[in-house]
């Protein structure tokens, strides 16, 4: 019985602490490379000075989140999709054409107000890029100096692919803000259609 409430008290410690951090302060970075394989993504939010820190981790096609607390990670089963699943979602990706400007549409009313919201310290992003159509590699020019404005601080080194489809893109974004709105938002974009299949499904 003692184990037993000792075990409840940490839960429900770690469950007021994920409460409450959703409206105070955090750090947060996100580190992400795309190309045309794959897009791996290393997220994390810090909160308490340390003490509480959540982690988002997307590499070959698994996803894994983590919760540390005093810097000791808990032990979290990754997601990841049966063998038979897997090959249905490949035949379906080929017969199905990934809808690129609906996509880009919402990416960019995203960014725009996450943005504004969170006012990142370090923003950088290098590579090169491609779309299947052109037009939308063009759109995605008009777009870079729109970011630029936003963010003053931006490092944005993009360079376009108008002859194919090409990604090899590395981005870096540091700062601090309360996530309880940017979390609502994204949310809404990862979970949106289009947006879903990519991000969880295995290129």
């Amino acid at each position: 019985m003692i184990i037993l409430k000792v075990l409840l008290i940490i839960l429900l410690t770690i469950i007021v602490l994920m409460f409450f951090s959703l409206f105070i302060k955090v750090k947060y970075s996100l580190y992400s490379t795309i190309d045309n394989d794959d897009i791996n993504i290393n997220a994390s939010f810090t909160v308490l000075l340390g003490i509480f820190r959540i982690q988002v981790l997307r590499e070959n096609g698994k996803f894994n989140f983590n919760i540390c607390l005093f810097g000791k990670k808990l032990k979290m089963k990754p997601y990841k999709k049966n063998g038979s699943k897997k090959k249905k979602s490949q035949k379906k990706k080929r017969k199905k054409k990934i809808k690129w400007n609906t996509i880009l549409g919402k990416l960019i009313k995203y960014f725009k107000e996450i943005l504004d919201i969170m006012k990142p310290k370090i923003f950088e992003i290098k590579g090169i890029y491609g779309f299947f159509d052109p037009s939308v590699t063009g759109i995605m020019c008009a777009i870079i100096p729109i970011v630029k404005e936003i963010v003053p601080s931006a490092d944005i080194e993009l360079n376009p692919v108008f002859e194919e489809e090409d990604f090899d893109v590395k981005i870096r974004i540091l700062g601090d803000a309360i996530p309880v709105v940017v979390l609502v938002k994204t949310l809404k974009l990862v979970f949106s259609k289009d947006v879903r299949k990519i991000i969880f499904s295995k290129a």
